[in-house]
């Protein structure tokens, strides 16, 4: 396919098909594509298309798109009749990333993706003029060239990120070094002119936003290269970055700043700062030892000043990642020596990140099941509640004693508030764990069945449900809960808590006893009140269900010297009162039942 007008015509109409809301022309104009792509010259046409500036820009962007799509299916392919021309890949190799520093954001990043895919197929055995062309970007800065300098160091820092996490080996410390020889001094020199331009434009929010788009890959690129190893460039250099990062940890601008939930573009810079310096705290402790002391106060001074916003969650966590780092290790824990410094520690900066936000509760109320799972398995590492725990472990290995001490203070403090009262903290805990603000009959025979785990506390849980759902409406909310909880309370009389039992027992809820709810209830109490004494294998546990039973029928047959075949209330708690065994097992004097078998041997007053 020849570069000329009619073909990119041709081109512009299929790409815009593919566009089309009609199904059928959108397949077509797609089988279409999917035919002329192995053409000569197929990616080229792309590529005039999405640089034109009188091609529509939808059309544009369709192009670009269709581009990448195309590079990342063919270009790592091995396959010859599968793979782009040699001609087609060294044409691409030689304009793209001059057509990438001249095009708007939006297909910039594009283009930067195709050539991530390209860099690693063929970085840097063929494609050796990539570091050189990249530089002459750097050299060729102007006021105006920011777009430009922003898509070379996406490239740069998508080509360079594996470094973090690939194994060692010869070959990648050969290309680490290609890349340190020629990129590294023209790289720390467009830092350091980005340092003094900055704050040459205050005053204007546009340049400052890009200039910090910059800085931000600038620094995550710093983190690339010192990943594996600290070089000798890095190392030669090590003053003017730290020098200049704790510049920018300390700087402020309202225009920087994010207006909404997202992190704000300076904030996003203090964070990666934050994770360079833990690297280096961490692997280059040595050389890192003369900037411990100034980074450890501005992170200290930073995390004071920033509030529970989630804007600030990634920050605030990677920073006491940093403090975490610097805690654990021998060599710099002595900032942390003296009670004063270890108390602003854990007053000013973990304390106020360990407690529940309304976002956490979401979190939990959305899915409390992940939630729980991410804390037991601590996979929750990117939140703040996660550094600010660990933060504090790290603390405990060399000043465990000292950290107890500040933080048992905390405890007995909060222990008094919530006893100042702790009906409203029993409200909040209720509705943490029941977001709906009432409890199923499912949730309530869960909550019994944690509390009787060895027992059939499904069966007594169903019957105690119904006496504490006050309005028949299968639910309990906390209204009623807190009144059933009043009600079995060991400090009420024995007459309150049996009348509130009756409600156990009346099955049909029709105010009357038969004697079949009664022995329907009174053997499933017993048999789950067995499980807790750990008797559930225990020979005489008929002889205790047995006799319950009988002292239950007792009453039936007693009551006011006649038989009856049905209670009232009353009635109910009169012959209850009387027994007591029954007495004992139904209105407890304390809040654990306790069932043996000397229970059953008591003179029972109707027997």
């Amino acid at each position: 396919m020849e570069i000329n007008e009619q073909n990119l015509e041709a081109l512009s109409t299929y790409l815009r098909k593919t566009l089309s809301a009609n199904a059928d022309e959108r397949l077509e104009a797609e089988k279409t594509l999917k035919q002329i792509e192995r053409n000569e010259n197929y990616t080229s046409l792309l590529l005039t298309l999405c640089e034109r500036s009188t091609t529509p820009d939808e059309i544009r962007l369709a192009s670009v798109i269709t581009f990448k799509n195309f590079i990342k299916r063919n270009w790592p392919s091995l396959d010859q009749s599968n793979s782009i021309s040699i001609r087609d890949r060294n044409h691409i190799k030689e304009h793209i990333i001059g057509l990438m520093t001249r095009s708007p954001e939006h297909i910039q990043e594009q283009l930067s993706d195709a050539i991530t895919v390209i860099g690693k197929c063929d970085f840097p055995d063929q494609w050796s003029t990539l570091l050189d062309t990249m530089i002459k970007q750097f050299q060729q800065q102007t006021s105006n060239s920011f777009q430009s300098i922003n898509g070379v160091l996406k490239t740069a820092h998508s080509l360079f990120e594996r470094y973090r996490y690939e194994q060692k080996s010869e070959e990648l410390w050969l290309e680490i070094k290609l890349v340190l020889d020629k990129f590294a001094p023209a790289f720390t020199e467009l830092f350091k002119s980005l340092m003094v331009y900055y704050p040459q434009k205050e005053s204007d929010p546009i340049e400052m936003k890009n200039i910090f788009n910059s800085l931000l890959i600038i620094i995550k690129i710093f983190y690339d290269l010192n990943a594996q190893e600290l070089p000798e460039h890095f190392e030669d250099n090590i003053t003017i970055y730290m020098t200049h990062f704790l510049t920018l940890l300390s700087y402020d601008n309202l225009n920087l700043h994010s207006k909404n939930n997202d992190p704000g573009i300076l904030d996003q810079v203090k964070t990666e700062i934050c994770r360079a310096v833990a690297l280096y705290a961490d692997n280059y402790s040595d050389e890192f030892k003369p900037y411990a002391q100034e980074f450890a106060l501005a992170i200290w001074s930073l995390l004071t000043r920033l509030n529970l916003s989630s804007s600030y969650d990634e920050l605030i966590s990677t920073a006491m990642k940093f403090l975490s780092t610097l805690a654990a290790r021998s060599h710099h824990c002595s900032m942390f020596v003296g009670d004063d410094t270890l108390k602003i520690v854990c007053e000013q900066v973990i304390l106020p990140n360990l407690f529940l936000r309304e976002t956490d509760v979401e979190e939990f109320e959305d899915n409390p099941e992940e939630y729980i799972r991410k804390d037991i398995e601590k996979s929750d590492s990117a939140t703040r509640r996660r550094a600010a725990c660990d933060f504090l472990q790290a603390l405990c290995v060399f000043f465990e004693s000292q950290v107890v001490a500040i933080y048992s203070q905390y405890i007995d403090i909060m222990q008094k508030e919530y006893l100042q009262n702790p009906i409203k903290n029993w409200h909040e805990k209720f509705l943490i764990d029941y977001p709906n603000g009432y409890m199923t009959r499912k949730q309530f025979i869960s909550m019994y069945k944690s509390l009787f785990p060895k027992g059939d506390a499904e069966r007594f849980a169903r019957h105690i449900f119904r006496a504490f759902d006050l309005d028949n409406s299968h639910t309990i909310d906390f209204h009623e809960f807190l009144i059933g909880l009043s009600l079995t309370s060991a400090t009420n009389s024995i007459k309150t808590k049996l009348e509130w039992t009756f409600n156990v027992f009346d099955i049909d809820g029709n105010g009357l006893l038969t004697r079949r709810e009664c022995l329907e209830v009174i053997d499933a109490i017993v048999r789950c009140y067995l499980s807790t004494q750990g008797n559930t294998q225990n020979s005489n546990n008929e002889q205790i269900i047995n006799q319950a039973k009988k002292s239950m029928m007792n009453i039936f047959d007693n009551i006011s010297h006649t038989s009856v075949d049905k209670l009232t209330r009353s009635q109910f708690v009169e012959g209850c009162s009387k027994d007591q065994f029954i007495s004992h097992l139904l209105a407890p004097t304390t809040n654990t039942v306790l069932i043996n078998t000397h229970d059953t041997n008591d003179n029972h007053s109707n027997d």
